[in-house]
């Protein structure tokens, strides 16, 4: 637990030795950081979606979403009133 303080003291100490400028920058890069992270895990986590069938008829676009549903881990999506359908 002592050494834990002592850390923390070293850590508190060498912060108040820094100028201001640094801190600044110091700050400032840390910031960017934390927002390239989160730019880059939202886009990462999206899913691009590309035509499977377009311009079909409401029938036969049915057909298809039943038998993407009955195979279960498809994500597709309905777009020009269920006449497209990507996947």
């Amino acid at each position: 637990m002592g050494k834990a303080k002592e850390v923390t003291e070293k850590i508190k100490g060498g912060w108040t030795n820094i100028d201001r400028g640094k801190k600044t920058g110091l700050a400032v890069t840390v910031g960017l950081f934390i927002l390239f992270i989160a730019a880059y895990s939202w886009y990462s986590g999206r899913v691009e979606y590309v035509p499977l069938f377009t311009n079909l008829e409401l029938n036969d676009s049915a057909n298809i979403v039943s038998d993407l549903d009955a195979r279960g881990d498809i994500d597709y999506r309905l777009e020009n009133g269920g006449k497209d359908i990507y996947v």
